[in-house]
């Protein structure tokens, strides 16, 4: 089953979307303290907007979810989870502008994770999902473990100041995967 390429794509999409998620959890604020010379502690409290952002985002796409389906959902909140990462990759500082940065990646990850969750059942059917989903899983766990840890030896080695690049190129394969996966679920409506 594993071997299925729509499976492949789902858990990969679940492997970046935890990436980007822990990665920006993780070491925002030591990029703002050391490349945009934030205080430390401000640069802290401002990691709270990203943990805000995620949960409003997770909360509006609950609202919505009965008015756009939930690849839509995922779609939206990868164009504002990738405007947020161009926008924190611009050479501006301060305080007001990280934080709507950090802010606007927290809101445009809230819909992704829950809605990709969802749609599992519904384009696997209720016979395979639960071991997909422990599929899905495992590789989100496994991300936990390798991509956040990563930027902590490239920001340690090379420079934090690269953060915002690192998160972007993750966007970037979070998007391209999930269009592939759209591609690859509308050849068939149930895929097993």
């Amino acid at each position: 089953m594993i071997k299925t390429p729509i499976i492949v794509v789902a858990g990969l999409i679940f492997f970046f979307y935890c990436g980007i998620e822990l990665t920006t959890g993780h070491w925002s604020a030591s990029f703002l303290v050391n490349a945009k010379n934030i205080n430390p502690d401000q640069a802290a409290a401002l990691v709270g907007l990203f943990y805000g952002g995620l949960a409003i985002g997770r909360f509006t796409s609950g609202l919505v979810s009965t008015k756009l389906s939930s690849f839509k959902l995922v779609f939206i909140g990868e164009a504002i989870l990738l405007i947020a990462c161009v926008l924190f990759a611009l050479p501006l500082s301060g305080i007001i502008y990280s934080g709507i940065a950090l802010f606007l990646v927290g809101f445009g990850c809230g819909p992704i994770f829950p809605n990709m969750a969802a749609i599992t059942p519904t384009y696997y059917g209720e016979k395979y999902s639960q071991s997909i989903m422990g599929i899905q899983m495992s590789l989100a766990y496994t991300s936990s473990i390798t991509l956040s840890p990563l930027f902590g030896i490239i920001g340690e080695k090379i420079s934090f100041k690269i953060f915002p690049y690192y998160i972007l190129g993750f966007s970037i394969i979070l998007i391209s995967l999930s269009f592939v996966i759209l591609t690859l679920y509308k050849t068939r409506k149930q895929l097993f």
